[in-house]
Formats: C-alpha cells, structure tokens, sequence
C-alpha cells in the first residue's frame, strides 16, 4: 500500500520530476547487486545505474543505504537535469516482476479470501485493517511456496534457504507464515458459519411462513460453532442463540449456550434461571433444579425465589416450594401470582398430611 496506493508516494512521485537531486554512478559498475540487496524501496539500482547512469526510478527515497552498501564505492549523491526536462532514453532495462505468474495468482486468491474472511471477523475488524491482513497473508503465502519449490529464497535482507536448506530465519518465517495460514482458514470457517447462522436467523424473522424448528436449530448450529471455537466475541454468537430459540419458543434449544455463558458469568442469576428453564423444557429435572437453586444462591432475589418456588411445586415437592415462596412473598408481598402458587402449595401440604 505504501509503494502502490499511497497519496504521499504520488506526490512525491510528482516532486521527483523536477528534484535535481539523484543518485549517480561515478565509477565502474560491476553488477554485483549489493545496491539493489540494500534498497528499501526495492529499486534495481544496479541495473538503473548501467542503463541511465542513475536512478530515475520516482520511489527512490535518496537515504543513501545504496551508495554505503556499494563495495566498488561507485555511487554517489549529486545533481543532474529532473526528469520533467530531460529526453526519454532510448533504451530501458527490461522490466522484471517479483512474483512469477503462479505467484502472483496465488497471492491473489489468497489476498482476496483473506478479505472475506476477516471483514467484519467478531464483529471488530474493519474494512482497512483486513486489507492489510490480506497483503501479509498473501505474502505468508508465496514465502510458504518459495520454501517448498526453490533451493535459493530469501525475504528482504535475510536469507531463508540456501542451496536446498532452509535456514534459521527460513523455519522462522515459515513458522510464522504457516500459522497466518492457519489463523486466515481458521477465520474464514467460523465466518461462513457465522453468515449461515445469519441467514437462517433472517429467514425465522422474516415475513410470510411462520418460524420453524429445523431454521432455529439450523442456525443455532452455526452459532454453537462460533461460540465453541471462536477466538472472540463468543457472547455475541451465545445471545444470537439464544434469539434463534426464542424465534420459536423453545427454551431447550437455547440450553448448550446458556450453559457456556453460565460458566463465562457464573455470578449472573438470570442466566441460571434461564437454563433451569431450558433443562426443564429438555426434561433433565435434575439439572433444572440444580440451575434454580444457582440462581437463589448466586441472588437470593424475588425472581430466583420465585422460580425454584414454581418448578418445586411443578415437580411435587411442597417441602422445598413453600420455604422458595414464602422467601419470595417477603420480597414482593404484592405478587398475586406468588400468593396462588403459595395457596396451592399450602392445599397440597394439607392434603398430603390427610
């Protein structure tokens, strides 16, 4: 982006037209290359040098690393006519890509899958930042494939193999560029999983045929794959779950997120009263009970009363229901739906002692 797209490089590639300033061969040139090795703007400064007798090239920055890394001492700094009044030259060095063909294809699709997988990625990269994540990936790329194709291959300044061997800084780099890989094929499955959750989450709200299960369940699917293996923002794929069961009013699709979010925030009563729900929908009593009592130790609040109450009295069990409402008629004397159960927790008692 800084070479090709930036609006100061176009600038200065303006400026450079009527600069004076330029770097000058002023000896014998013998190819060697260690100027060009030493640019940072990765300029040919070598072959520059033969051609014109300078560098023309508008992104030379003119901070001499080429002229201290020359061993024949045969490039200097000085002045000659700018570009802009200066005759073409008749003859230009053959122009050479740094990428091959195959390359270049490469890097492309890789460029191109990398956006889309981390565009939006948790809902916190923006549109500029998975660019940028798509030129290193697509450079992680080609590195990976000069490791594996080519006896000579080197990044910069550094070499990475040497005469069929990969150096040091060779493993180094393919480490690292082997897990960019990994991370961007990571990203790009939870993303289609994330987009399909999205539509089917879209279809259950959208008008015309009533929500189904097989949607909700379709789309909690997706979502539990995020949440599981998500590197962030898994409470967001718990809580569009969580609307997926609620789309069509069955609390037990909703019970695998809600136990990760009850493991994530154990101290929150209403996720445990939620999953009490939901266990109880599924038919594991056992673990509804266990979530509404969680619910009234983690906050002895009307509402947590008040639930493990009603699923006590649901289930028969008037000896724990009427300590769970009377708790919550203290709380709240003014609940009519806590005095009825109450009431009926009490003629239950009676009955049974007959």
């Amino acid at each position: 982006f800084c070479r090709l797209a930036c609006p100061y490089g176009a600038l200065f590639a303006a400026a450079d037209k009527i600069t004076p300033g330029k770097i000058l061969l002023r000896g014998n040139c013998t190819s060697c290359g260690h100027c060009t090795a030493a640019c940072a703007s990765h300029i040919r400064v070598h072959e520059e040098t033969k051609a014109f007798g300078q560098v023309q090239d508008s992104a030379c920055l003119k901070d001499l690393d080429c002229v201290a890394a020359c061993p024949e001492q045969s490039l200097r700094f000085g002045f000659s006519t700018p570009a802009l009044f200066r005759r073409a030259h008749a003859e230009k060095p053959r122009r050479r890509y740094d990428l091959s063909l195959g390359e270049d294809l490469l890097a492309g699709g890789v460029f191109i899958a990398t956006l889309l997988s981390f565009r939006g990625l948790y809902g916190l990269v923006p549109f500029l930042l998975a660019l940028a994540v798509g030129g290193i990936a697509a450079s992680a790329a080609v590195i990976v494939l000069r490791l594996c194709v080519r006896k000579e291959a080197s990044l910069g300044k550094r070499t990475l193999r040497r005469d069929g061997r990969i150096t040091g800084t060779g493993r180094a780099a393919l480490l690292a560029a082997s897990a960019m890989l990994l991370l961007t094929l990571h990203s790009g499955w939870l993303r289609w999983h994330a987009w399909q959750g999205e539509q089917a989450l879209a279809a259950l709200s959208a008008g015309g045929a009533p929500p189904t299960r097989d949607n909700a369940s379709a789309a909690i699917g997706h979502f539990d794959i995020c949440a599981r293996f998500g590197l962030a923002a898994r409470e967001t794929a718990d809580h569009q779950c969580l609307a997926a069961a609620a789309a069509v009013a069955d609390a037990g699709l909703a019970r695998p997120a809600l136990k990760r979010m009850s493991r994530r925030a154990p101290e929150d009563a209403r996720i445990w009263r939620a999953l009490g729900e939901a266990e109880a929908t599924a038919g594991d009593m056992h673990s509804a009970r266990r979530a509404f009592e969680e619910a009234v130790r983690q906050e002895p609040s009307f509402a947590s009363w008040h639930d493990l109450g009603a699923f006590a009295l649901a289930q028969g069990d008037v000896t724990a229901a009427l300590p769970a409402l009377n708790a919550a008629r203290t709380l709240n004397p003014d609940d009519a739906h806590t005095r009825e159960l109450l009431m009926l927790a009490e003629q239950a008692l009676a009955r049974s002692r007959r």
